[in-house]
């Protein structure tokens, strides 16, 4: 399908880490740390740069809700409890589905953003092949063409999209202005990318899931985005 950006976001350089998620929000849920369910397979490793993980979606949106009241920004989210209702903010937020693959294919059009062969997916993304079955630091790996590491693989990330399998139906054969599929309490968000132990054909840029807005597993995480717009806000308002 065709999609139409309008609104211009910045995209976190690497998936949330434990020590970004740790800071915010006073712990760290990861099993791939040294006090999670997981440290026998980390043993002695440094995880505070690893991927934050088993992690919902509310406590994705819970996080942009807190880091953007730290930095004075109009929050995007309310959350009480595992019910998250949407603010017309401007701060922190989940990305779209289509804002999430325009970043990680960043102008290319193969499975992979470096190319379509399965060995191509080693220099770029850490997966059954080469994870040893657990995360990795973020930005060991190279980055895509817009500055954006592991896009592809260590772990899935929540995006801010209902699940909706019919949404891009009703636009064709135009292209989806801005689209973002709306959720609702009991709808499933989607998720994007693949994880550290999925196979090639599983962490595309292309590839899908979706579950709970409770759900958590220590395969998936998430980055954020923020709106150029609270920027520039931010920046007039310091200037006045």
């Amino acid at each position: 399908h065709k999609v139409i950006l309008t609104k211009p976001v910045y995209v976190g350089a690497t998936e949330v880490t434990q020590s970004q998620y740790e800071q915010v929000m006073g712990a760290n849920p990861s099993r791939f740390s040294a006090t999670g369910a997981g440290k026998e397979e980390v043993g002695d490793l440094e995880t505070s740069n690893h991927p934050v993980e088993m992690v919902s979606w509310n406590d994705a949106a819970g996080f942009c809700a807190k880091l953007s009241r730290q930095e004075q920004l109009k929050p995007h989210y309310f959350r009480s409890g595992e019910t998250v209702t949407p603010l017309e903010g401007t701060g922190y937020r989940l990305p779209t589905e289509a804002e999430w693959e325009y970043s990680c294919r960043a102008g290319t059009t193969t499975r992979f953003w470096n190319g379509n062969k399965d060995t191509d997916l080693l220099q770029v993304a850490w997966y059954k092949s080469n994870s040893r079955s657990r995360t990795h630091s973020a930005a060991e790996l190279k980055a895509n063409p817009f500055g954006l590491f592991d896009m592809l693989g260590n772990v899935w990330e929540w995006g801010q999209d209902g699940r909706d399998p019919t949404y891009y139906e009703k636009f064709e054969p135009n292209a989806a202005i801005d689209p973002a599929s709306p959720f609702s309490a009991v709808s499933q968000r989607v998720i994007c990318g693949g994880d550290w132990h999925l196979t090639p054909s599983r962490c595309c840029s292309s590839s899908r899931l979706a579950n709970y807005s409770s759900f958590r597993n220590y395969y998936i995480g998430f980055r954020v985005v923020l709106p150029v717009d609270a920027v520039k806000k931010s920046a007039n308002k310091e200037a006045n």
